[in-house]
């Protein structure tokens, strides 16, 4: 289970990655097949309430970017 920005409670498949750079932080979660999103500018906002992905998935290119890598790098790690 995750928790939400809302500190809602919700199902996520695992594993689950995140990312931190400075005061930006991105969240996956695997989910429904697919992947969930979730990126926070801790800066204007420490508690994690308000996801920024859903209106700006750009601003976390290059967050998502290094997760996806790092999946991919243990993936490659995994099969030899």
């Amino acid at each position: 289970l995750g928790i939400g920005a809302n500190y809602e409670v919700f199902p996520v498949t695992p594993p689950g990655f995140l990312v931190q750079s400075g005061l930006r932080k991105l969240a996956r979660y695997r989910k429904d097949g697919g992947f969930e999103y979730r990126y926070f500018d801790l800066a204007s906002d420490p508690g994690e309430l308000r996801d920024l992905y859903p209106s700006d998935p750009g601003a976390a290119a290059d967050l998502r970017a290094l997760v996806d890598d790092y999946e991919n790098f243990c993936a490659r790690a995994v099969d030899g």
